[in-house]
């Protein structure tokens, strides 16, 4: 995930309720009543050989689940109604879908509904069944009364990092609970490390990086693949515990996201993390050309996989200056003082560059000049970056859809130099997870 994410809508994904056992239950002896008079379930052919008849009950359980996978549309892995209602036929058919109903589960709630789901999953045989975790919790809707303290309740955290101890099967995992008056985040990652719990089978973890990292090696003890969000003041060695654990952690894919990165960034991150295979950064430049710092990456002496952003985010006072450099002050001296900042886009002059009719216009087109100015050949970029780093394989430059890319490969000589690259555009930006649904 890039950046936080807006308030998203619910969406839960029910597990079977008590409700259910009992119908289910009782659906149950009414099959067995029924499977006491054999004349339901046979027939007998001329010479008197009693048949049994099949129903889809009796079939293999390998057919069985090849079925309940054709349920599921390929183009959208997320859809699993079918698969949903295939469960409620009978407490058999219920078992044998939890695997492919529960393997990946994707949750968007608040943080009051995310406690009643928790306690109500908690010692579930659900809990084993899930390889793949994805939780946005944000906060309530602001009520009438209360104070901003009661955001999320006490036990939450507690009850959180103990069904997370009890996910036996957990590979993938993705967190974001939204900051309010106390850290959800901060109170659960207490919680992990008072209880002692490890969940080593998790071996790629998402992390907003607000609050401390200092947790996931002691947690994640498996982990290989790490996504941080990084704030936009911070820079990788600044975040609060990475610069402690990284030497604990053995990884071979990084993926880093940030929205103003500046050129010694770069050089921190091969300070902490210099035996990546696979390096995704995302996000976007701060007022440098790319290519400067190119160098960095030559020394990163086992990268296979590299994503590189090279879109800038100028600051409001880059464009105003811009701006003025292009258009200077207007005839009406609505640019009060020196401060680019204190422009007026109030101004009433019809003439004027920065009145609100023309504002938005002019501050676009200094937002294009200084990219113009920034922007560097990506073929020759990439070609680059292949000799510079002989093991490099595969390079992506991150459109402004963050979701996508263009993505280049190395065309090699007889003598395995690099005389040029391939080009493919639009596709998937990498990231570390590949089985949720974006």
């Amino acid at each position: 995930m890039a950046g936080s994410p807006t308030t998203p809508t619910d969406i839960m994904m029910d597990s079977p309720s008590a409700d259910d056992d009992k119908g289910n239950d009782r659906g149950g002896d009414r099959g067995d009543d029924r499977g006491d008079d054999r004349g339901d379930d046979r027939r007998s052919d001329r010479g008197g050989t009693v048949i049994e008849k099949t129903g889809f009950a009796t079939l293999p359980r390998e057919l069985i689940l090849e079925i309940i996978q054709f349920c599921i549309p390929p183009y959208r892995p997320d859809l699993k109604q079918d698969v949903a209602q295939l469960s409620a036929v009978n407490k058999s058919l219920r078992i044998t879908c939890i695997p492919t109903l529960f393997a990946v589960v994707q949750m968007r709630t608040n943080h009051r509904r995310f406690f009643r789901l928790v306690r109500g999953i908690e010692g579930s045989d659900v809990l084993s069944s899930i390889h793949h975790l994805r939780i946005i919790s944000v906060l309530p809707r602001a009520e009438t009364s209360g104070s901003a303290s009661e955001s999320w309740y006490r036990d939450t955290p507690a009850q959180f990092a103990s069904v997370l101890g009890q996910m036996s099967n957990l590979q993938d995992l993705d967190l974001y609970f939204a900051d309010g008056y106390q850290s959800l985040m901060v109170a659960v990652r207490f919680e992990l490390l008072k209880q002692r719990i490890t969940v080593p089978s998790v071996t790629k973890f998402d992390h907003f990086a607000e609050s401390t990292a200092h947790f996931i090696p002691t947690v994640f003890t498996g982990l290989n693949a790490l996504h941080l969000t990084i704030m936009m003041d911070k820079s990788p060695k600044t975040v609060p515990g990475l610069s402690t654990i990284a030497s604990k952690l053995t990884l071979h894919t990084l993926s880093l996201c940030k929205f103003g990165w500046q050129a010694e960034d770069f050089d921190e991150i091969y300070d902490l993390f210099p035996g990546v295979t696979k390096l995704i950064i995302g996000g976007e430049i701060q007022k440098f050309k790319l290519s400067t710092v190119f160098p960095v990456f030559e020394r990163f002496r086992k990268l296979e996989i590299l994503g590189l952003t090279d879109l800038f985010d100028f600051t409001i006072e880059d464009v105003m200056t811009n701006l003025l450099d292009e258009d200077g002050d207007c005839v009406c001296d609505c640019c009060l003082g020196d401060d680019p900042c204190s422009i007026d886009s109030n101004c009433s002059c019809d003439e004027c560059h920065y009145n609100d009719e023309n504002y938005e216009k002019f501050h676009e087109m200094a937002q294009r000049n200084l990219s113009m100015s920034m922007e560097e050949d990506q073929m020759e970029n990439a070609v680059s970056l292949f000799e510079e780093c002989p093991r490099l394989e595969t390079v992506y430059f991150q459109l402004r859809n963050d979701d996508y890319s263009t993505r280049y490969r190395p065309i090699k000589d007889d003598k395995g130099n690099v005389d040029n690259a391939t080009i493919n555009e639009y596709e998937d930006w990498p990231k570390i997870f590949t089985e949720f649904y974006y």
